[in-house]
């Protein structure tokens, strides 16, 4: 919930039907940015890797809607708010 820019890369593991979502949120509101279907009695493994501004007083969430749908999730920022490139420590 910092506000710039931040890569988020990983990867969704759906072994069961349902979904995942990304979404960005305020609080009040919700946008979804990506979402991942899985089919019954399949098995799906999707790497991710992409890159999301955040204003002040927005979060990135991440949901699954069933047990055997996980979200394995990294996050970097890689700028501030201003766009200037913030290196790791």
């Amino acid at each position: 919930n910092t506000p710039g820019y931040h890569r988020v890369f990983g990867n969704a593991s759906l072994t069961a039907a349902g979904f995942i979502i990304f979404a960005l949120t305020d609080g009040v509101t919700s946008k979804n940015l990506v979402i991942y279907i899985g089919v019954s009695n399949g098995d799906s493994n999707n790497a991710f890797d992409f890159i999301v501004f955040l204003k002040a007083g927005e979060s990135l969430t991440g949901q699954s809607s069933a047990n055997g749908i996980n979200l394995y999730v990294s996050t970097r920022q890689i700028a501030d708010l201003s766009g200037n490139l913030v290196n790791p420590s």
